[in-house]
């Protein structure tokens, strides 16, 4: 009986061994295939082979590849290590977003829809989105849109005309003074923040993941 029970526990302690050895191989697997840096996790938590192309939809005109992080006032620690920096020659400001995110093209004809005066429209979307057929669908991670007044209208006067209803703080963007308005009753994305600067009214429409840190990024003027 001694000798039969050796031989049971010697097999039993032969199979945890090499189940563990096993375990520790799959470990040691996995681990490189994280850290070989062919892949990257992009903003919406989806496994990308690797940053957009130069020829992903939208518009590389006026993007600057900077090295590494560019400074990010805002919740820095929660960036990605590799941003672009948006540049808008024609009207003059810019801002830093992600590297897993693309510029949607934008056509020729906006559409005039919530306020009027629609000049100019940036939409930044993650990349895997922006590939599918349904990309115009998908509401913008941050998106930045110019309408015009060439009046000069005051910004509360404007906001009360063309977005009423909605809870109102100050807020500053840079040194600009702005508002930050929320509609209760929409469903996301309903925080916008609209800016006066020269002859437009600026309404930025934060809903990724990087947000806080795209709207620390935005500058007017260049």
């Amino acid at each position: 009986m001694k000798v039969s029970t050796l031989i049971i526990l010697g097999f039993a302690m032969f199979f945890v061994v090499g189940c563990a050895n096993s375990s520790g191989m799959n470990l040691v697997s996995n681990s490189n295939a994280t850290t070989a840096g062919d892949s990257i996790i992009s903003s919406s938590g989806t496994m990308m082979p690797n940053s957009p192309a130069d020829d992903s939809p939208g518009s590389v005109e006026g993007v600057i590849r900077p090295h590494g992080n560019p400074t990010l006032p805002i919740n820095d620690t929660q960036a990605p290590e590799n941003w672009l920096t948006y540049v808008d020659g024609q009207f003059g400001f810019s801002i830093s977003y992600p590297d897993t995110y693309v510029i949607l093209p934008e056509s020729a004809q906006l559409p005039q829809g919530g306020a009027p005066g629609l000049v100019h429209r940036v939409r930044f979307l993650d990349g895997h989105l922006a590939k599918s057929e349904t990309a115009n669908l998908q509401p913008p991670d941050f998106k930045i849109e110019l309408f015009e007044n060439p009046a000069g209208t005051p910004l509360r006067a404007w906001v009360d005309a063309n977005a009423p209803g909605g809870s109102i703080k100050e807020v500053k963007l840079k040194d600009v003074s702005c508002l930050e308005v929320t509609m209760t009753t929409l469903m996301a994305p309903n925080e916008f923040i609209f800016c006066a600067w020269n002859t437009h009214i600026y309404r930025l429409t934060p809903l990724g993941a990087y947000s806080e840190q795209m709207l620390g990024s935005f500058k007017f003027g260049q």
